[in-house]
């Protein structure tokens, strides 16, 4: 089974755009009385993991950025990579940079975990939730147009994680079942099931378009983010807008 890997390019660009004076900055932000040696931050860079979920975190609390979008897969590798994370959580078997991971798999009464935002962004998620009453509507896909609070730099990446709850069945307990990711232009989808969808808006001021599946059950739908975003259901339009879509 193919190992999950960081973005190491990604990564790469990242710390450049981020910190003027590249991996040098980085390692003095990091700890002034010395974080990672440079030849560690370089292997990271190739597609090498942090040792600890603590390295990891941080690493991407620094550079302002979800730590699932460095390591989201390409399409080609989406299911592979799926597949691996289900046996990973099944047999809590983790490589421990992906350990965060866990915190959000499954039915969890706190989604998303708050300590991940807390304890290492020192902020708390930004979350906003829709209510799906199938007595006035059922079986259709909705779209939900979301627009970021970022301020400065629009074109930095900003990941939205989406999960589901039953109102009063399995606990209340919420279901994280894929996210988005919007870097620029470029908007990515992947789903638990390894299902990806890819767009591209025409400008960084344009909403990101999701559309997700209002089945025959109630549900309640929360999105969270790291970064600032409103959101609001927009009814059905014959659109040429760039829209991506959660599989029924």
């Amino acid at each position: 089974m193919p190992l999950i890997r960081i973005n190491g390019p990604l990564l790469k660009a990242l710390i450049q755009n981020r910190f003027r004076g590249g991996v040098s900055e980085l390692m003095s932000m990091w700890d002034p009385n010395g974080g990672p040696h440079r030849s560690t931050v370089h292997r990271w860079t190739r597609g090498s993991f942090p040792q600890s979920r603590e390295d990891m975190l941080r690493l991407c609390a620094l550079l302002d950025v979800d730590p699932f979008y460095l390591v989201l897969p390409e399409r080609e590798d989406a299911l592979d990579a799926a597949n691996h994370l289900a046996y990973a959580f099944q047999n809590d078997h983790w490589k421990p940079a992906l350990a965060f991971i866990k915190d959000f798999m499954g039915r969890r009464s706190e989604w998303p975990p708050k300590r991940i935002a807390t304890n290492y962004f020192r902020r708390s998620w930004v979350t906003r939730e829709l209510v799906h009453d199938p007595s006035v509507r059922s079986n259709y896909y909705a779209t939900i147009e979301i627009s970021s609070g970022q301020q400065g730099d629009r074109s930095w990446p900003q990941t939205f994680h989406f999960a589901y709850r039953h109102p009063t069945l399995f606990g209340k307990r919420w279901l994280h079942f894929g996210l988005v990711v919007r870097h620029g232009l470029a908007v990515r989808l992947m789903h638990i099931n390894g299902y990806t969808h890819s767009s591209e808006s025409e400008n960084l001021t344009d909403a990101t378009l999701v559309e997700t599946f209002y089945g025959q059950g109630n549900a309640i739908f929360r999105v969270a983010s790291l970064h600032p975003f409103s959101l609001r259901v927009i009814g059905h339009e014959n659109s040429t807008r760039a829209t991506v879509r959660f599989p029924a």
